[in-house]
């Protein structure tokens, strides 16, 4: 079977897995909960070849590419579930991925890719400007190391482990850092559609060489290109998420009723429509532009990157404006919490 046989089918297995297991009632019931997201639902993803999509077949994954990524993003994101499919099996796949003969890649990524294990993704730091440039360092004295520094936004706040990014004598390194581990302080942070990341803080936790990943392959611009991907996987997010506002928000016009007409009748609100339509059109013209290039041999470092920040501020700016549109076409349905558009407008804000 082809990859392109075999994203497809991952697609239409997602379309049933959603007619499921997508019900809202099942995302308001997570909201402010620990973990935050159902394990069961993770491992039927995992099970799907959703977690494991990026990572190599000789490791457990499917070895998709990203574009197969994107595409069930877009299907998942309608269903709003919590669980932190981006962050591990985008970003927390690709940094392993930077180094697939490590010891530690070997031992992680088939855990991962069957949804056994789920690694936190920590590489943001306070003061945050590029994933190369880490306050976050790993202190090797002859055979023992020890991680020290503080990281923010991670996801998910509750998980097996923390796959961190440190500075070294050596350059980059990627470590691993069980849940529990001696030396590791958390405190979560709420998001607002209920979900939570959190500040993590490592005091001269030891981390093993079993733990740890470094080398020639394992360098900023590579970790940088994992943050680029990321990026990319978040606009396909985002705009599966637009998509579905604006679904339902046409669907809206055509059956309320005011001043005894159809509010779809109504040449502003049909204009409105119109040109949240043009928004969202622009998010996939600019998703599609990324994935050409992050698809393209030849590519560049520098294009690549263009590329992502290009793709995710648009979905970012596009997602919005269709989200806040969304609930004021809605009234005061758009405002209630029993209304879906809302739980779509804090994920698009999240």
């Amino acid at each position: 079977m082809s990859a392109d046989d075999h994203g497809a089918l991952l697609r239409d297995s997602i379309r049933s897995f959603l007619s499921r297991h997508g019900a809202r009632s099942r995302v308001r019931a997570l909201r402010g909960t620990q973990p935050g997201y159902d394990r069961a639902h993770w491992n039927e993803l995992a099970a799907l070849g959703c977690i494991g999509a990026l990572a190599p077949v000789a490791h457990g994954g499917v070895g998709l590419s990203l574009a197969d990524m994107a595409a069930m993003l877009q299907e998942l994101a309608p269903g709003l579930g919590p669980e932190p499919v981006v962050p591990v099996a985008v970003g927390a796949v690709g940094l392993l991925s930077l180094a697939p003969d490590s010891t530690l890649s070997q031992s992680l990524l088939p855990d991962i890719a069957s949804g056994e294990l789920i690694a936190a993704l920590a590489w943001q730091e306070e003061g945050y400007e590029l994933p190369g440039a880490y306050k976050t360092t790993l202190s090797i004295t002859g055979n023992q190391a020890r991680l020290t520094g503080r990281k923010r936004f991670v996801v998910p706040a509750c998980a097996d482990g923390y796959l961190v990014t440190a500075s070294s004598a050596e350059g980059p390194v990627i470590c691993w850092v069980p849940a529990g581990e001696a030396g590791v302080a958390l405190r979560s942070e709420g998001r607002i559609d209920g979900t939570s990341s959190a500040e993590v803080e490592f005091k001269d936790v030891v981390v093993s060489p079993a733990h740890r990943a470094s080398g020639p392959t394992v360098t900023t611009e590579a970790i940088c290109d994992v943050a680029d991907r990321c990026n990319v996987a978040v606009a396909a997010e985002l705009l599966g998420v637009a998509e579905s506002m604006l679904r339902m928000t046409l669907e809206y016009l055509k059956i309320r009723e005011q001043f005894g007409r159809l509010i779809g009748s109504f040449q502003a609100l049909q204009h409105r429509a119109v040109d949240l339509y043009v928004q969202q059109e622009l998010m996939r013209a600019a998703l599609t532009a990324a994935l050409e290039v992050f698809s393209a041999h030849d590519s560049t470092r520098r294009e690549r990157s263009i590329a992502a920040s290009r793709a995710k501020a648009r979905a970012a700016d596009g997602a919005l404006r269709i989200g806040r549109e969304a609930v004021q076409m809605h009234g005061a349905m758009g405002f209630a919490d029993e209304g879906d558009v809302g739980l779509h407008l804090k994920r698009a804000l999240v």
